[in-house]
């Protein structure tokens, strides 16, 4: 068999919204058209016995089946981001004396639709219209590195001044587009002998994702991408061993990966981002603009493999059905994530204190937005913050560039024992153990971080219980240091915390129906069912991987801040933090200062 559907913009409608914005004043065509969405789902599926005459004798024991299923999505939405007037990239703020600035939906506009200067009635005066540049001698004019005027030139002009302070500020409404690929194949054979059943299925999803995350806030501006490979294998045997004898064997193979890229991890986009000693850095705009790339998201990558291998075995024996099994598992995380390791450059004011634009008669509460908007010319930067993460093994090292790498381990097996009694016919007991080991989480690579002296060490300088938290002066503890654990390392027989081989879990459960005696109206027409267990919950890898994997020492987040000016001209990376990796920490001050920038 074989399918299609197909979706189009044709028969929609554009939203109340999009029209809203009405069109362009200069090229008269709508701001915000119909967002634009076309899907595909296509496919086919085969399926049917495998006749091998010679080796069958014509009777058919082995029967495939293959599915294959696609999507294909192309759209284009609606989005609007904040964008400098073009008075403003030249330096010159607007204003109404008296009055905050407020955009044309505002409570109090300072412009009409069309971006055109209104005169608010409370206002003390006329539009003041003042050049930012020359107020301050350490931000005396536009960027001297010249990125800041090659950024706000991938951002366009403002179309929509619906948003924004309307005079100094507004919005860029434009399409953007994002495209989704996915695949699934499904392949599954059936094969029968005299006594066993055996199935093997394969199923593999492959999608591809671009500008869906780390979206290009401008049509220039670069985007990210996501991949996501997954793939699943299944095998079982049922094997009929006596008719009252049955035995299940399944083995399961899952190995999903996600892998999210941001625009400075692909190649086509490496020429864009600015660099500094070699190191390419981003660059963040005060909150008067939208940034010309995402800034609040980083690469990723989650892949956990998962191999599970379970037999079960019933038998039947009068009144008796016994039940038991084993489970084994082996599960794992093989991810990073990103966060800060592509250092940003934060526009702001930092160590030395605009002057001069308080100074601009009426300006009143438009200080702030004027602050901002002169830092983000200028390129005057508030901090630099990058983030280092440590490499494993004794002497770990901070690696610049390098992301938070964590592979988690663990080993759990089950098993289960149960019986269900036929007591009468019309009573069941079901009654059942079940035993759960969870080993405990490791890292291979030898990145497993705890507490030296154990978790009572937490407290630090204080102490060594709760009761010296809050104890202003009290000095009973020592300082809190962190040490590298598990194989591999100067501590390979320690563990995070110790193994737990106590989880028995009993189950009772009884069916009872209803005995012929009550009635036409409840006989063997009613089943009263009741249960009770226990059951257990294991770790999650990702509790793990915060508590253990996150401690400092394998990773350190280093703000760079200095009392003296400074602008895109002095940054100089990779930052450095004090100390090397797994020194001694006082968990009560974690203030840093920085050796060299």
């Amino acid at each position: 068999s074989l399918f299609h559907f197909h979706r189009n913009t044709v028969l929609n409608a554009n939203t109340w919204f999009n029209n809203q914005r009405g069109t362009d004043r200069v090229t008269g065509e709508p701001i915000s058209p119909r967002n634009n969405l076309i899907r595909n789902q296509f496919g086919g599926r085969i399926g049917g016995p495998v006749q091998i005459p010679k080796i069958y004798n014509g009777k058919n024991k082995t029967f495939f089946h293959f599915l294959y299923d696609a999507q294909r999505i192309r759209q284009r939405s609606a989005v609007t981001q904040l964008v400098y007037t073009e008075t403003a990239r030249r330096g010159i703020f607007r204003f109404f004396p008296g009055v905050r600035n407020g955009n044309a939906e505002s409570l109090s506009p300072s412009v009409d639709l069309s971006g055109n200067p209104v005169r608010n009635p409370r206002a003390t005066g006329d539009l003041q219209t003042v050049s930012l540049y020359n107020l301050d001698p350490n931000r005396a004019g536009p960027d001297p590195s010249g990125l800041v005027p090659r950024l706000l030139g991938v951002a366009p002009l403002p179309n929509n001044f619906r948003t924004g302070d309307g005079l100094n500020t507004a919005g860029f409404t434009w399409q953007r587009r994002s495209t989704d690929d996915f695949n699934v194949y499904n392949f599954r054979v059936d094969h029968n002998l005299a006594a066993h059943r055996i199935t093997y299925s394969y199923n593999a999803e492959q999608e591809f994702e671009d500008n869906t995350r780390y979206e290009s806030p401008f049509p220039a501006s670069p985007g990210g991408n996501i991949t996501r490979r997954d793939r699943f294998h299944s095998l079982a045997v049922l094997s009929t061993i006596r008719p009252n004898l049955l035995n299940e064997f399944r083995a399961g193979v899952l190995r999903p990966d996600y892998r999210a890229r941001a625009p400075w991890e692909l190649e086509q986009f490496s020429s864009f981002f600015p660099r500094a000693t070699g190191q390419p850095f981003v660059p963040v705009f005060s909150a008067n603009i939208s940034d010309v790339v995402v800034t609040d998201d980083n690469p990723v990558r989650l892949f956990n493999p998962l191999y599970q291998y379970t037999n079960n075995l019933t038998w039947i024996k009068g009144r008796h059905a016994f039940k038991g099994g084993i489970d084994v598992r082996f599960s794992s995380t093989n991810s990073f994530n990103s966060t800060d390791v592509l250092p940003r450059a934060n526009f702001g004011t930092g160590g030395v204190p605009v002057v001069g634009v308080d100074r601009i008669p009426g300006i009143g509460q438009n200080l702030t937005p004027a602050i901002n908007m002169l830092n983000d010319l200028s390129g005057s930067l508030n901090s630099v913050v990058q983030a280092l993460n440590a490499e494993g093994g004794d002497n770990p090292q901070y690696i610049p560039g390098q992301y938070k790498y964590r592979h988690w381990k663990r080993p759990e097996v089950a098993w289960f024992f149960k019986d269900d009694y036929k007591v009468t016919p019309n009573l069941t007991l079901n009654l059942g153990l079940r035993w759960e080991y969870y080993g405990v989480p490791y890292d291979p690579n030898r990145r497993t971080a705890a507490l030296a002296g154990g978790s009572s060490s937490i407290f630090g300088i204080s102490g060594s219980t709760f009761a010296d938290v809050y104890q202003p002066g009290r000095l009973d503890g020592s300082l809190t240091r962190v040490e590298l654990i598990g194989p591999g390392t100067r501590n390979a027989s320690r563990k995070l915390y110790g193994e737990d081989f106590n989880n028995f879990s009993p189950n009772v459960g009884v069916s009872w129906a209803l005995p012929t005696s009550w009635g036409r109206l409840f006989a063997r027409k009613t089943v009263i069912r009741a249960g009770y267990g226990i059951a257990y919950e294991r770790q999650s890898l990702r509790l793990i991987d915060v508590v253990s994997g996150d401690q400092p020492g394998l990773r350190e987040r280093v703000v760079f801040q200095t009392a003296s000016y400074l602008d895109l001209r002095g940054v100089r990376l990779p930052l450095q933090p004090v100390g090397q990796p797994l020194s001694v920490i006082p968990l009560t001050d974690r203030a840093q200062t920085i050796r060299s920038f």
